[in-house]
């Protein structure tokens, strides 16, 4: 089922970095939201027409143990839309109505390339051109996420940037006994306006449910509409490209991933020329990391409202890495079984973390 949510409202969530009135004053705005906002807010849906409002946390959790994000996307007036890949770039070009080069990178022999990475693979992507990176990043439709994973031509592929407007916020701390401003708590907040036409698209499993009609969402508390719908679908509009005979293919992640080695899935042995096994029986791979094409860290976090403590941060992978394999034992199919359209996080994978995409390198 679909779960689709229409903010009434702009909104607010903030990145990892610390932020404080009077001293850091700017706080930056996260969008799209991390998964972890998402499912908290599904599950405050879920819960809204239950008793399970007191309970502790293990009641909590087993009463909602069966919700499973199974994709996270952006939907405009274009369609569904993921983040643009890593390995996606466009020329930056000194004439306006020139047009531009846009090309999918290719990994190349690190060892030929004769450039420096702090990653001791055998590949590396990077281009021989000046980047536009305004206009290489954004989100993506899946009939352009289609002709990526296919290796097709994507010259026709424009990520969209404009889907979401800042409209920056300026406030002042008052203090509470004289309801004056407080001296040194002035701050800003970047809030985020979706454009017409613009949802956030949660998948889940069916289930039926009494779900509430409107929820909180984010900072400040703002409101948004969630609308259900069942028997629908995102995943199967993700064709898998691959061919039985394919031994190279490339993993892309259209959400964030925590992964228990930073940048590196748990299950992959650095000490084993990075390499690892997935699965079981008839269904289990051998996969050698070859290169990569990864985003900027981004620190995901948040606020236990029932411990009021803050919870765990994480270094997470962002939406939009690209890792590069080669399959060393087993078959194409049960790669897809095991990677394709599936959240492949090592950590909260039922909250929609490392939602990976396979094909063609």
């Amino acid at each position: 089922m679909l779960i689709k949510i229409n903010p009434l409202d702009t909104l607010f969530f903030r990145d990892g970095k610390p932020f404080s009135m009077g001293d850091d004053s700017w706080a930056d705005s996260l969008f799209p939201p991390s998964p972890s906002v998402i499912y908290g807010a599904i599950r405050t849906l879920f819960l809204g027409k239950t008793n399970f409002a007191t309970a502790d946390k293990l009641a909590l959790d087993e009463e909602t143990q069966h919700i499973n994000i199974t994709g996270i996307y952006l939907q405009t007036e274009k369609g569904y839309g993921v983040p643009t890949p890593n390995d996606f770039a466009v020329e930056k070009s000194d004439h306006e109505n020139a047009t531009p080069l846009k090309t999918v990178l290719q990994p190349r022999n690190a060892t030929t390339a004769g450039v420096i990475s702090n990653k001791p693979l055998t590949q590396i992507t990077y281009p021989n051109f000046v980047v536009d990176n305004e206009k290489s990043k954004g989100i993506i439709t899946l009939l352009d996420l289609k002709d990526y994973l296919n290796a097709a031509d994507v010259s026709m592929i424009n990520p969209n940037a404009e889907y979401h407007v800042s409209e920056p916020k300026i406030g002042i701390g008052r203090d509470n006994l004289t309801f004056t401003t407080d001296e040194g708590k002035l701050y800003r907040v970047d809030m985020k306006r979706l454009s017409n036409k613009t949802q956030i698209v949660v998948e889940l499993p069916d289930f039926t449910h009494d779900w509430l009609p409107f929820s909180k969402l984010g900072a400040d508390s703002k409101l948004a509409h969630f609308e259900v719908e069942l028997n629908k679908t995102v995943i199967e509009k993700i064709p898998f490209t691959l061919a039985p005979t394919d031994t190279m293919f490339k993993l892309y992640l259209a959400t964030p991933a925590i992964f228990d080695l930073g940048w590196l899935p748990g299950w992959i042995k650095p000490e084993n020329d990075y390499t690892g096994e997935l699965g079981s029986g008839d269904h289990k791979i051998t996969l050698q990391l070859t290169g990569t094409a990864l985003g900027k860290p981004l620190p995901i976090g948040g606020f236990d409202l029932k411990a009021q403590q803050p919870k765990t941060m994480y270094r997470t992978v962002p939406a939009g890495s690209v890792y590069y394999f080669r399959l060393v034992a087993g078959t194409i199919e049960a790669a897809k079984e095991l990677l394709h359209c599936k959240t492949i996080s090592d950590q909260l994978p039922n909250e929609g973390y490392g939602l990976a995409m396979v094909g063609k390198i």
